[in-house]
């Protein structure tokens, strides 16, 4: 007897995993959620341990094209409920890899949506700048060499740079060098990782570039900000997210891409049981008393008749401290007399 799942956003993670982890968050930032159930259904599928590299298979030095394993686990995500699919890989969308996974998933007899990240950024870039015509691009070895930015760009008309050779093979290091990569390295990110990625950018930058586009999934985890030195950054990831959300969910309202999200959800709105406790006048707190010692105690009365009340005696076990109405400790119970200290109290008497 076949169920029907339950409807989700199905994402195919593990390219690399952190960019998996990007995404489900910037999900979830994109749905103004006030309590856990206002929240839209996820699926993250992270198997990296299945996908073959990119971009060795782009250039060529591996014969393993990773599209068959990406279209396997879209299959399983889409068998799991799974009815709007994303992938947050930039190098992963090159039609080498990408038609042969969409074409497992099709012959899977998947109805839903899958969300092309590269082809919604370049919607993004012509409604949101559309005064832009250089995109810096920021990218692995693997995308560039596919060109698959440029394929869906220029139909835009969007034209596209590159750092040059020897900046591009610098951010490949920064992104995959097993000593100081984001890969081998993602929380936090290295010093040198970061420099080299920051190099690049101003390199675009200087080429007169309008926009500078993170163009791998790992980079916004290094590059955060709206802007690097005055010209916008773009995260695709960002961008992915936004349109999993419309395309899942059309009547949730999301916020802005160019809106600090993470300021935003810092900002609590005011409610009675969050106002900070006013302090009552004519108490007081007897800090590092311990009523079981035998040290006498000599709580000192506030000016204005209360407050915090000061102990000679020594730190000891939490105990409620014990106040009065005048802002004074009441005295601790007697500690019982010991035998001996009962029958020479007896023979004193």
């Amino acid at each position: 007897m076949s169920t029907q799942l339950p409807p989700s956003i199905g994402v195919l993670g593990g390219l690399g995993p952190y960019a998996g982890l990007d995404l489900v968050h910037k999900i979830f930032d994109c749905c103004p959620a006030h309590r856990d159930q206002d929240h839209l259904p996820v699926m993250l599928y992270s198997f990296p341990n299945e996908i073959p590299p990119r971009v060795e298979f782009l250039l060529g030095s591996s014969p393993d094209n990773p599209g068959h394993a990406m279209g396997d686990i879209m299959v399983r995500l889409a068998q799991a409920g799974a009815t709007v699919i994303g992938m947050p890989c930039n190098t992963a969308h090159s039609a080498p890899m990408l038609d042969v996974a969409l074409e497992r998933l099709k012959k899977s007899g998947f109805t839903g949506r899958f969300i092309h990240m590269i082809t919604a950024t370049a919607d993004y870039l012509r409604k949101t700048f559309p005064e832009a015509r250089r995109i810096g691009v920021l990218c692995t070895q693997g995308a560039y060499a596919s060109q698959v930015f440029t394929q869906h760009f220029q139909p835009a008309g969007l034209e596209v740079i590159y750092p040059d050779d020897a900046g591009r093979d610098a951010l490949q290091h920064a992104i995959s060098d097993p000593d100081f990569g984001i890969k081998a390295f993602s929380q936090p990110v290295t010093a040198q990782a970061r420099g080299a990625i920051e190099a690049q950018a101003e390199s675009l930058r200087s080429r007169q570039a309008d926009v500078i586009l993170l163009g791998c999934t790992e980079l916004p985890l290094a590059l955060e900000g709206k802007d690097f030195q005055g010209t916008p950054l773009v995260d695709p990831t960002r961008v992915l997210a936004r349109c999993l959300v419309e395309a899942f969910a059309p009547h949730v309202a999301c916020p802005d891409i160019r809106e600090d999200i993470p300021a935003r959800r810092r900002r609590e709105p005011p409610h009675p049981r969050r106002r900070p406790k006013r302090e009552r006048p004519g108490r007081g707190t007897l800090s590092g008393n311990n009523p079981f010692s035998r040290h006498t105690q000599t709580p000192e009365r506030h000016p204005a008749g209360h407050g915090s009340l000061q102990s000679t005696a020594p730190p000891g076990p939490f105990f409620p401290p014990h106040t009065g109405k005048e802002g004074l400790a009441f005295r601790p119970p007697p500690v019982p007399l010991t035998l001996p200290e009962k029958r020479l109290a007896k023979k004193q008497k």
